[in-house]
């Protein structure tokens, strides 16, 4: 997948299927509309895409982290990719993009890719103070004879899945409820992370960054994955503003993992809280 970090006038060449949103944890009811986006690309000859935000857009717009991040770019991406989508195009909330109009913001997009169709989500807004929502989306796409999907919600047992639910669950701590409604664990990227100097034999300490939702202070079970290989491995959640990670590895190549992953990239999972 090729990745584009700029507004920049005709940033993909070729005529695109493009999927707006921010997509922040990439769950279960956006890897649904990323499917659609890929499945209309091949049925009218265009490359899937998607467009969306480096940060989250309600921190932009607070000037501070008001709403932390279920996953960190590096793991977004590699989510995004997992669907099929080929281009992703993912840019700064600058205050130059903020203050777009709805039709300005629709037009600056054109202008960036060669947009032959758009897919959405049914609650999709964008725009200066967000508003623009996808009736207003529909009028401007017909104007320019783009076609436009909207996705309806996905649910999990009556219940809308949406980010902030996510958000919510893994505050309480609920993993098991995080992976039923989201369709995937819950992952901290190395990027998502700083770590810290080694605290013991196989063990490694990190701050998460200030933008990482987490789990509750407690001790959890979990894998740590590298390209090559997933080893158990306990995670402790400290306590306090700034809490401090330490995953701790068994005996016998703890001392090598620790040592591969201060240089490789790396994802934690989590399975569940150590009882």
């Amino acid at each position: 997948m090729k990745i584009y970090d700029s507004f920049h006038p005709k940033s993909i060449n070729e005529p695109v299927c493009l999927a707006l949103g921010n997509f922040d944890g990439v769950h279960a009811g956006h890897r649904r509309l990323m499917g659609e986006c890929t499945k209309l690309a091949r049925q009218k000859q265009l490359e899937p895409a998607v467009f969306t935000f480096d940060s989250l857009t309600a921190n932009a717009v607070a000037g501070k982290i008001v709403v932390k991040r279920l996953m960190s770019p590096a793991l977004k991406a590699i989510a995004i990719e997992e669907t099929g989508i080929r281009h992703m195009i993912s840019v700064p909330f600058e205050r130059s993009t903020m203050e777009l109009s709805p039709r300005a913001f629709f037009n600056r997009l054109l202008e960036c890719v060669n947009v032959r169709a758009v897919i959405c989500g049914f609650n999709y807004r964008f725009g200066y103070k967000a508003a623009g929502d996808t009736a207003l989306l529909a009028s401007l796409c017909a104007e320019k004879g783009v076609e436009l999907c909207v996705i309806p919600a996905y649910t999990v047992d009556g219940t809308t899945v949406s980010s902030t639910l996510l958000r919510t669950l893994i505050a309480k701590g609920d993993l098991k409820g995080y992976c039923h409604y989201s369709g995937s664990t819950f992952a901290i990227g190395k990027d998502g992370l700083q770590l810290k100097e080694e605290c013991g034999l196989g063990q490694l300490r990190c701050h998460p960054r200030l933008w990482q939702v987490l789990p509750p202070e407690g001790t959890y079970k979990a894998l740590v994955c590298t390209g090559f290989s997933k080893d158990a491995a306990l995670v402790t959640v400290g306590a306090g503003e700034e809490p401090l990670l330490t995953v701790s590895f068994p005996e016998g190549d703890a001392p090598l993992i620790a040592d591969t992953l201060r240089r490789d990239f790396f994802t934690i999972l989590f399975l569940q809280e150590e009882r």
